[in-house]
């Protein structure tokens, strides 16, 4: 075969392959062929809400368990807990928040959850901090500035009293605990109810997917006029941080 043979096969080669690439491309265009994600920065966290016949006496394992309720937060800071039928419930109450907690100090960070009867902080899925008798509950955890981390607080309470639940946390450097500000929560990305039900609550399956929206229920936030010192001495932390 000759050279100018070979070249000429080599030419219709490329031109088929070009057809066959350009056939297969996909249009980008076309947002519909493009799936959508969720995104990084979608605040809140979400609250399910459990209900028992008699008060817990430990921390009970609500994985895979249907809540009486679904509902938004912007942090953990509530008072009574909501019900689909717009009431809300005190006795016999298990709260469960589950989201991404983004530190903006690199070091370690006290925690401190504040529960009627009892409940356990988990990280990253370790455990930082539980309690199955008392209702001030203290753990230590590294944090990385920026980095976001999953974060599951479950609080309940028991036969009386109202239902109430906060998250405090004293960073590196810092000379007090206070409260979780909202600015560092932001819903999963397995389970972001506002990705897709905007404002509104959600209802997810077992594998935490997004399955329904509901109207929207406010949740009370409780305030804390507690002084910082007062803080301190409630959760028993005395030793000053370095």
């Amino acid at each position: 075969m000759s050279l100018r043979a070979r070249a000429r096969l080599f030419l219709i080669a490329l031109v088929v392959a070009r057809v066959r690439f350009a056939a297969a491309a996909i249009d980008i265009a076309n947002t519909s062929t493009v799936s959508s994600s969720v995104p990084v920065d979608a605040r809140g966290l979400r609250l399910d809400v459990f209900t028992y016949p008699v008060a817990p006496t430990r921390v009970p394992d609500v994985r895979g368990a249907a809540p009486a309720h679904t509902a938004n937060v912007t942090s953990i800071d509530v008072s009574s807990l909501p019900l689909a039928s717009g009431q809300t419930v005190d006795a016999n109450a298990l709260a469960r928040f589950r989201g991404r907690l983004r530190a903006n100090v690199t070091g370690a960070h006290l925690f401190a959850l504040e529960a009627n009867a009892g409940g356990a902080l988990r990280v990253n899925g370790g455990v930082v901090a539980s309690s199955e008798s008392g209702g001030n509950i203290t753990g230590w955890k590294y944090l990385e500035a920026n980095v976001d981390v999953e974060i599951e607080a479950i609080t309940y309470n028991g036969a009386s009293g109202t239902f109430s639940a906060k998250l405090y946390w004293r960073a590196p450097l810092s000379a007090a605990l206070a409260v979780v500000p909202a600015e560092h929560f932001y819903a999963s990305a397995d389970s972001c109810c506002s990705c897709k039900c905007g404002t509104k609550p959600c209802r997810v399956s077992s594998d935490q997917a997004v399955v329904e929206c509901f109207d929207v229920v406010d949740t009370s936030g409780v305030s804390s006029a507690t002084a910082a010192t007062s803080l301190e001495s409630i959760f028993g932390v005395t030793t000053p941080y370095s």
